[in-house]
């Protein structure tokens, strides 16, 4: 009993030193990002909270050595899966990357793109014809924690989230692997199949005399 009550007296003393002003995110698309929050934030002011940071791009990497790299930028994606292009003078892509424009993405100008893989921090480039943008609005993000899905009045203490902890983030891609875009293609366009015990009856019906 003795020890329970010393537990309890330590978690209380970790909960007062740590509170929760922090929280990591968990997604593809969000690498190394951490949101501030505090004792009366909701998961619909995340979502928003997630939305502003993704546009305005903030990343982060780090090499070999621990020296970091920090880019102001937009995610974009890989369209298509493509071949390095010498002549062109761009990199090879796989469907569904990401990658960092640094500064402001303008789709209407066609030209090769400078970027950076997500990931590592690679510098690529990558042609403009090949690349979507990605965005995170608060409606169609859904967050979880500890596996279970959040609702948006939730309060993050309520829930249990504790300073630094992390919440996963998911959302539809807008860049569909072929496989998927075929097969879905293929089920869309199947003939339906007739119910047995009824025949069609092709032409016009006869008149009764």
């Amino acid at each position: 009993q003795n020890n329970a009550i010393v537990e309890m007296q330590l978690g209380l003393q970790r909960a007062k030193a740590h509170p929760l002003q922090r929280v990591r995110i968990a997604s593809t698309a969000l690498k190394t990002r951490q949101i501030l929050v505090d004792e009366t934030t909701k998961v619909a002011d995340l979502k928003k909270r997630i939305e502003e940071l993704h546009r305005k791009g903030e990343h982060e990497w780090f090499d070999e050595k621990g020296n970091s790299r920090r880019v102001k930028g937009t995610t974009l994606l890989a369209s298509a899966t493509t071949k390095a292009d010498e002549k062109a003078g761009t990199s090879a892509t796989r469907q569904g990357e990401e990658y960092v424009l640094e500064g402001h993405y303008d789709a209407s100008k066609k030209a090769a793109l400078h970027v950076r893989k997500a990931d590592s921090g690679r510098p690529l480039v990558v042609s403009d014809q090949n690349v979507v943008l990605l965005e995170l609005p608060a409606a169609k993000q859904r967050l979880s924690f500890n596996g279970k899905i959040l609702e948006d009045e939730q309060l993050l203490e309520e829930i249990g989230v504790q300073h630094d902890e992390e919440i996963v983030v998911e959302f539809e891609s807008p860049v569909m692997p072929d496989t998927l875009r075929k097969l879905r293609a293929s089920q869309e366009g199947a003939p339906k199949k007739e119910k047995k015990g009824k025949k069609s009856v092709k032409g016009k019906a006869k008149s009764k005399k």
